[in-house]
């Protein structure tokens, strides 16, 4: 009696540990951010909460950046030139993995254990980072008579109602 019920019990709990097993095994400690701007060519530096730096390129952009690890987050400082010039900062805030933490929370609710939020936590699985980031202030100004042609995917989607078609 005691054995059918430890394989129905275990039939029960296998399934759902898979499904909910913790993020560092179906998420990322490694996160895609593209880098966009106004204007294409915007050259910029990213440097972690050290000022070590750490990847430099120029817009549009996708890089890879750590979430984080050993209980402590990742954040990221992004070095560019404004539009009149100087030099703009802009700080790249973390989250928390919603996905990582539902899974944990309702592995600790129907008893399978702590250990999925101990692990995300010491792997970064529980931090995430934006997927995307727009440089503030970075504004494209052609000399008087001349045009400009941008890839409408090149246009901030902000900016997109200012467009005009011309043909």
């Amino acid at each position: 009696m005691v054995k059918k019920m430890f394989f129905v019990l275990a039939a029960m709990i296998l399934p759902m540990m898979g499904i909910l097993s913790c993020g560092t095994m179906k998420g990322q400690q490694n996160q895609k951010m593209s880098i966009q701007a106004a204007k294409t060519g915007i050259a910029f530096e990213v440097v972690d909460s050290k000022g070590k730096h750490i990847v430099s390129g120029e817009t549009p952009r996708t890089i890879t950046l750590s979430t984080g690890g050993f209980l402590i987050p990742n954040s990221y400082i992004i070095k560019y030139t404004k539009a009149n010039g100087e030099t703009g900062e802009q700080k790249i805030s973390w989250g928390f993995n919603k996905s990582a933490l539902t899974k944990d929370a309702i592995c600790i609710l129907i008893g399978i254990g702590v250990v999925g939020i101990i692990v995300d936590s010491i792997t970064g699985a529980i931090y995430t980072l934006p997927e995307d980031v727009l440089l503030e202030d970075v504004a494209y100004h052609p000399d008087e008579g001349t045009v400009a042609i941008f890839a409408f995917e090149d246009v901030r989607p902000e900016m997109r109602q200012y467009l005009v078609r011309v043909n």
